[in-house]
């Protein structure tokens, strides 16, 4: 035999069933944010130049090993970012572009990254 209290039973437990189908919706569709933080290995630098002198070139060329970036000298101190590939690196400043790692420039400026370092900024010396 059914009461009146039979309805309001059945739509509590539809209710409660919704609000964990709801929170379990909720905490999924927030998975794909967490999973695509851009932090999580990224490696930056930034070139300084406090004192610019007319002889400084306007663009550099950074060399991790395996490519070049071109990196804009700006009026303002400070370069855009460079991206850096993980790991232990060398750096190594050149005016032009390298065009082959075997033939490295003796003396130009190199920098060596340990693999803990990830954010830092470059002050080379005129």
């Amino acid at each position: 035999m059914r009461g009146k209290f039979d309805c309001v039973f059945y739509s509590l437990q539809q209710n409660q069933i919704m609000k964990r189908f709801l929170f379990v919706f909720l905490f999924l569709s927030t998975l794909p944010v967490y999973s695509q933080d851009p932090t999580k290995n990224k490696r930056t630098c930034r070139l300084v130049f406090p004192e610019r002198q007319k002889d400084t070139p306007k663009f550099v060329y950074l060399f991790d090993g395996k490519k070049n970036q071109r990196v804009y000298l700006a009026n303002t101190n400070f370069s855009k970012v460079v991206n850096l590939p993980t790991g232990e690196l060398t750096l190594l400043m050149a005016r032009n572009e390298i065009a082959d790692s075997k033939n490295l420039l003796p003396g130009a400026p190199r920098l060596k990254i340990p693999e803990t370092v990830r954010d830092f900024y470059i002050r080379p010396i005129q």
